[in-house]
């Protein structure tokens, strides 16, 4: 009787895992069909670059949890600029976003994304 506890345990976990990574996998093909969509009425409007700054809108996008961030998402990447502290949670999150680290000892939000946008 334990073994059949044990078993069926074994196998209800395994089903959980997979759940989990295929919700991931398709919540990541979300936020890229998404960014690829923005990009596309982007290039429509004649923008080079989009500031996020609202966690909402970073959410919807990139799929990112966290907060105290800006999103910048231009043509040729996405970057995320994250408080040093989440940069682990942001790059493990972000579907097609390189996390820039920020806070006192890296530059500033405005220095970092000047620096990318030159």
């Amino acid at each position: 009787k334990r073994y059949l506890c044990e078993r069926l345990l074994a196998v209800i976990l395994s089903h959980v895992k997979t759940f989990r990574r295929n919700r991931r996998l398709f919540s990541m093909k979300v936020h890229i069909a998404r960014v690829e969509a923005l990009k596309a009425r982007m290039r429509e409007s004649g923008l080079e670059a989009m500031l996020f700054t609202k966690d909402a809108n970073q959410r919807y996008f990139e799929g990112y949890t966290g907060s105290d961030c800006y999103l910048l998402i231009t043509e040729e990447k996405n970057y995320i600029f994250a408080d040093y502290r989440y940069t682990e949670q942001a790059a493990d999150e972000c579907a097609t976003a390189k996390v820039v680290p920020h806070r006192d000892s890296f530059p500033s939000y405005f220095e970092g994304i000047a620096a990318l946008c030159k």
